[in-house]
């Protein structure tokens, strides 16, 4: 491979990224626009059911009044439907299930606001789907043409190129390469999207958020959808920019192409075995012997000539993973070659075995950073994700002691809003018998047993709700807060009449004793029988 087409390979791939920088920033925008009407959305909602600016959950499920539904149906609903004229079937679909209802809770007047304007941010005029379609669009044609530019001038032949049609794009656009079309993994976003909203306004109204702290929540859920996007339209736009390669090649009557990685740290495993290797352009498919390897994918391809007469002194551009300077190399040298001679000879097996570490782990070992700053804060010993990822890696003593800590320590800690969603089962389950265990120390003595029945109760019902809270399988939080619902003090009072014949102070002891005891098969399932 000679200079000419790594320099090519570099600028082509380079220009595909900005076009979709370009429809990206205009995605952010219309994304922007839709968050601040969400928003503005649920402040309303706020303004006509918040007392003391709080919404609780069984306020939120109240069904409309008879006069809210009238208007519902009159105003808000016959707006929608002139939406629905734009020819999403979408749109009729989720109109015509509500229409029909006979009643309708407050909270799901607000989904069906939130929804509607969550389809018009993906398939309205100027929505993502729109603009992603045009960006990608944009990305084959100029891929396609300067990649027949660039073979013409490498053997000085110029002919005519045939335009692109308007048909033939819309055969490209359709090209299905991972399962899905483009378009439809988009409407996946959508869904994905609705459903974090109404997580997390579920659990604003359960703990009583204020409005300011819904707002945030949504804003960041929204926030989500714009990183789901990107990793969406780069890797796309990859595909699309490889494709184009391949169909220049093929008009070019080139029958080979060689697959060309970047030589840095961050290359995939996949794409360093790829590296140089050649194919037919007859046997193209995406992921298997082309680009996207994977999602978010850099590397592309080059057609493959016999370039012998021109190789000798060429060189390519690598990236040392340690300093990240760049510096040049060998143009025959493959990515295995590379990663030998110029980064485990030059730095040392173990440092190197550190590094790929930190790299292949990052986006656990974030998530990892932000749950143990959760827990230990200051006392983590680590202010940011490197000095974390540095004590991971480099300091096996102090790292141990960390993680043999972790949970005694979370067990110590109360509730608070920011271990939404963070810990998983056996972590939240831990958590909760230390605080159901905790319960009798809270309670004063000198009460009459009725007091302290009724004491043991609530804090039993405040831990078992926080800990469905800390779960990050909301799924099976959800389904938790359906099929074992927490019993009034009453509702107890009686469970315990009819089940065991308990009245009065026996009945009373018998609440303070189970509200420190915990399901023993599901303790054991998760391996905390004895604990």
């Amino acid at each position: 491979m000679s200079k000419y087409w790594e320099g090519r390979a570099a600028q082509r791939e380079l220009e595909s990224q900005l076009i979709a920088s370009k429809y990206l920033a205009r995605m952010e925008e219309q994304l922007r626009s839709a968050q601040a009407d969400i928003i503005q959305q649920i402040e309303v909602f706020y303004s006509r059911y918040a007392v003391d600016n709080k919404i609780s959950y069984a306020d939120a499920k109240k069904y409309l009044t008879a006069k809210e539904l009238k208007d519902f149906r009159n105003i808000t609903l016959q707006q929608y439907k002139a939406l629905s004229l734009s020819g999403n079937p979408e749109y009729d679909r989720i109109l015509d299930a509500i229409g029909y209802r006979a009643r309708i809770s407050r909270l799901e007047m607000l989904h069906l606001q939130i929804q509607m304007q969550m389809l018009e941010l993906y398939g309205g005029v100027n929505g993502l789907q729109a603009y992603t379609y045009s960006g990608l669009t944009e990305v084959y044609e100029n891929s396609y043409y300067k990649s027949l530019y660039d073979i013409a001038t490498f053997i000085a032949a110029y002919q005519p190129v045939t335009k692109l049609t308007d048909g033939v794009m819309k055969e490209v656009m359709s090209y299905n390469w991972s399962g899905k079309e483009f378009s439809k993994r988009i409407w996946g976003h959508e869904a994905k999207t609705m459903d974090a909203i109404k997580r997390e306004l579920e659990h604003s109204f359960i703990r009583g958020r204020s409005l300011h702290k819904t707002s945030k929540a949504i804003s960041d859920a929204t926030d989500v959808a714009l990183s789901r996007a990107e990793t969406l339209v780069r890797t796309e736009a990859n595909f699309f920019h490889g494709l184009a390669n391949n169909n220049s090649y093929i008009t070019a009557d080139l029958d080979r192409y060689q697959i060309l990685a970047t030589l840095d740290f961050k290359t995939s495993d996949i794409c360093q075995v790829q590296d140089k290797k050649i194919y037919f352009t007859k046997d193209y498919k995406p992921g298997v012997n082309a680009n996207p390897f994977h999602a978010r994918c850099r590397t592309t391809t080059v057609p493959d000539f016999d370039e012998s007469e021109y190789m000798e002194g060429e060189q390519r551009i690598a990236r040392d993973p340690v300093t990240g300077e760049k510096y040049k190399v060998d143009g025959n040298l493959t990515y295995k070659e590379w990663y030998k001679e110029y980064v485990v000879d030059k730095h040392g097996e173990d440092k190197v075995s550190i590094l790929k570490k930190q790299i292949k782990n990052e986006a656990s070992d974030k998530e990892q950073f932000e749950k143990y700053k959760l827990i230990f804060g200051k006392d983590l010993g680590a202010n940011s994700f490197n000095s974390f990822q540095n004590l991971k890696y480099n300091d096996s003593n102090k790292w141990m002691d960390i993680k043999q800590r972790k949970q005694s320590v979370l067990n110590t800690l109360n509730y608070r809003e920011s271990f939404f969603g963070k810990f998983g089962d056996k972590e939240v389950r831990s958590w909760y018998k230390w605080h159901d265990k905790a319960i009798p120390e809270k309670l004063n003595p000198k009460d009459s047993l009725e007091s302290q029945a009724k004491k043991a109760h609530s804090l039993r019902n405040q831990y078992r709700t926080e800990a469905r809270l800390m779960m990050s399988d909301r799924s099976a939080a959800e389904r938790l807060n359906n099929t074992r619902v927490n019993l009034t003090f009453e509702e107890l009072l009686k469970h315990k009449k009819d089940k065991y014949q308990l009245e009065g102070e026996a009945a009373y002891k018998d609440i303070v004793r189970s509200s420190q005891t915990t399901n023993k098969k599901v303790d054991t399932s998760l391996g905390l029988g004895d604990a």
